[in-house]
């Protein structure tokens, strides 16, 4: 039974003259969590250049093999789009490979190519 405060989502307000919303609901989006290695930064900036800003959530990157190679890992989270789908979009970067060889969903990622 919804209380007379209670709004929700999907189903239209009406309010009366004067009346306000007391109480929004929010929703928090949780993403798919990926981890890659890039050979270097100039990589990762390109794949940020082809992703849609809306579906990046979060991401990190660090250096990998610590500071020997100019090789980098990233961690994203993305809302809308499947590994298949960052793929896609790696695949479409000019010397990509790494990336597109060591993408994983975060629970599966190795590193290995």
């Amino acid at each position: 039974m919804k209380n007379e405060n209670e709004i929700i989502l999907g189903e239209p307000v009406i309010l009366g003259e004067g009346e306000a919303i007391a109480k929004i609901k929010t929703v928090e989006v949780e993403g798919n969590k990926y981890k890659f290695r890039a050979e270097c930064q100039p990589d990762i900036d390109a794949l940020f250049e082809l992703l849609p800003p809306e579906n990046v959530l979060w991401w990190q990157v660090s250096l990998a093999f610590g500071a020997q190679f100019p090789d980098r890992v990233c961690e994203i989270e993305l809302s809308g789009m499947m590994l298949d789908d960052l793929k896609n979009v790696i695949s479409k970067i000019p010397d990509g490979h790494v990336m597109l060889e060591t993408v994983a969903e975060l629970k599966d990622y190795t590193g290995e190519r």
